[in-house]
């Protein structure tokens, strides 16, 4: 069933799902087709019907299943920056110590440690 909610239209069916043990399941999809025209939100629909059909999705899963991608590696994404970097600034500029560096500084020596704790001995 199609319904419009405000400017955009919603679907909701009912959903029954044969179990192994033979116990049949039954869901409620209500969800937002996402458009203000019918006809997208009629295909929508059908599309959602589809999946569960064919058993790409639970009837519990979100509808469209999110694209997953992998957070980008530290290596590849510091040069790609760097290079956005230096085409984007001025000469000179685009040297970032913490990007070519993976602790952050220039050298593999420990940081010194504070000798005082009071603000006149730093």
């Amino acid at each position: 069933m199609l319904y419009k909610r405000g400017k955009v239209y919603w679907y909701n069916f009912r959903w029954s799902m044969k179990q192994a043990d033979g116990t049949v399941e039954n869901f409620r999809i209500r969800q937002t087709a996402k458009t203000q025209n019918k006809n997208d939100a009629k295909n929508v629909e059908d599309e959602h019907r589809r999946a569960l059909r064919l058993g790409e999705i639970h009837p519990n899963d979100p509808w469209p299943k999110a694209a997953t991608s992998a957070p980008p590696v530290f290596r590849s994404f510091s040069k790609e920056f760097l290079k956005y970097a230096e085409t984007n600034t001025k000469a000179g500029t685009h040297t970032f110590p913490a990007a070519r560096h993976p602790l952050g500084h220039g050298s593999n020596k420990p940081h010194r440690r504070r000798q005082g704790t009071r603000r006149h001995d730093f």
